[in-house]
Order: C-alpha cells, then sequence, then structure tokens
C-alpha cells in the first residue's frame, strides 16, 4: 500500500482520513492487479502478490532508474516460482515490465539491472538502424 504523508494532517477531518486512506488502498490494489495482468500477458502464468521493495539501481555514480519493484509468485511455470513487476515511464509512455526470476536474474535488483541493459541495447539498436537508413 503506497503510503501518503500530509504536512497539515491534523486539520483533515477523520473522514477524510480514512477516505485519503482508502483510495491509496485502492489505488495500489488496482496497482497489483495491472501488474499481475502484465505477468500473465507476458509470460502466461498467473500469480500472487508477495512483497514490493524499493530499488535503486546505480551506474558509474549515476542513478539510472529508482522505484518499487513488485515480488509475485508464479503459479504454473515450468522454471520458476518467481516474478518481478513494476510499471515504469519511458518517454512520457506508461510501460509494465515483468521479468522472471531465471539465471542470472535471482533478485528484485537484478530483474531491475537486466530491464535497465535491455532498455539501452533496444535504444541502441534502434539508432543504429536509424542511422543505417540516412
Amino acid at each position: 500500500m503506497e503510503k501518503r504523508e500530509y504536512s497539515n494532517g491534523e486539520e483533515l477531518g477523520k473522514a477524510s482520513v480514512i477516505c485519503v486512506t482508502l483510495l491509496s488502498h485502492f489505488t495500489a490494489m488496482e496497482y497489483l492487479e495491472e501488474l499481475q495482468d502484465a505477468i500473465r500477458r507476458l509470460h502466461g502464468v498467473e500469480s500472487e502478490y508477495v512483497e514490493t521493495v524499493p530499488i535503486v539501481e546505480e551506474f558509474e555514480g549515476r542513478t539510472m532508474w529508482e522505484g518499487d519493484v513488485s515480488v509475485f509468485k508464479v503459479i504454473g511455470h515450468p522454471q520458476t516460482d518467481t516474478a518481478y513487476a513494476w510499471r515504469d515511464y519511458q518517454a512520457g509512455k506508461k510501460r509494465y515490465v515483468a521479468v522472471l526470476q531465471l539465471p542470472p536474474v535471482d533478485s528484485p535488483q537484478l530483474a531491475v539491472r537486466a530491464a535497465v541493459v535491455a532498455s539501452i541495447r533496444a535504444a541502441q539498436k534502434s539508432q543504429q538502424t536509424t542511422d543505417q537508413s540516412t
């Protein structure tokens, strides 16, 4: 569940606080359902939510990615029982990332690292294709 802090929390009426909390919970549940849908579409398996962990991926002192990765137990995959998923934005466009725990990926940190590397390689390949066509 996402946590929200309000600097004027005391000024909000009790009903307002309850509504904000319920809305945050509902939004978090919808988000997890979206991630489960991404796992289903990308990998063809059902999943159950386990936990969410904060990840910061850095390279040469520069933050390449920062966010929360949700961990899921996958059901019915022949090679793994774990998937890592998150929502990301690239060029202002929302996308869902779902990475199975298969070697060498064995943690949320390595799932993010693999996705970042794949994204960089895809961008480089796209750039090479553009350069060759001009």
